[in-house]
């Protein structure tokens, strides 16, 4: 099989743009999005990866995921225990916030692209799967800045991450730990694609959902 991969970057208008793009230029049958969230279920240790059952975008519609095709439900009928990953239309940086989306929503993460291009692929009945790691737990804030490290296209900008922590130098400890956060989870992402989708080794399915292969042990 051929493999196509995409960069879109962050938010809603740029994940549908490239969803489209995939299928329409080079006629995919299965979109597997590939990034990273935030968590909001404390239970949730920094570089796990996420396999959700459902996207959901806060609305009244939840799109289910864990299907080959994907399917739309009433949100009010998506099982609560089960793994959802919420889209929202921004960076969440605090940790109130998160801790007021999990129990409004009974979201295990956030992102900002996901339920989009779950809504293309099943428009477009093409297969679907998400994989998200999470980098800032659900205990861990971000500086309302971090929107400003990356740019629209979702490269990042390290002179503006430093930026940040020349004129805040007691803040370098903990983006030390920020940048380890994203190692630890970047490549508990690319080993769980690669086992999960491309190998396509037979995991427990009560396991794929929450994939440690790399110890998340990295202190606060």
């Amino acid at each position: 099989f051929r493999v196509v991969v995409g960069y879109g970057g962050p938010g809603a208008e740029r994940a549908e743009a490239l969803a489209e793009r995939l299928i329409e230029q080079y006629h995919a049958d299965r979109l597997v999005w590939v990034g990273f969230c935030g968590g909001l279920d404390a239970k949730l240790p920094a570089g796990i990866v996420l396999m959700p059952s459902w996207v959901i975008d806060g609305g009244d519609k939840a799109i289910a995921v864990a299907r080959a095709l994907p399917r739309e439900v009433a949100d009010r009928d998506r099982p609560r225990e089960e793994l959802a990953l919420l889209q929202r239309d921004h960076a969440v940086c605090t940790v109130s916030e998160k801790r007021a989306l999990r129990e409004r929503y009974a979201a295990a993460a956030v992102d900002m692209e996901s339920f989009t291009a779950a809504r293309v692929a099943l428009r477009r009945r093409v297969s679907f799967a998400v994989y998200r790691a999470v980098v800032d737990d659900a205990t861990t804030a971000l500086p309302l800045q971090v929107v400003r490290w990356v740019t629209p296209e979702g490269e990042s900008r390290p002179r503006a991450a430093m930026g940040y922590v020349m004129v805040r130098p007691w803040k370098i400890p903990w983006m030390i730990r920020l940048a380890r956060k994203f190692a630890l989870a970047g490549g508990n992402l690319v080993e769980a694609v690669c086992r999960l989708e491309i190998l396509r080794d037979e995991v427990d399915p009560s396991e794929a959902l929450l994939y440690t292969p790399i110890p998340s042990d990295l202190g606060r």
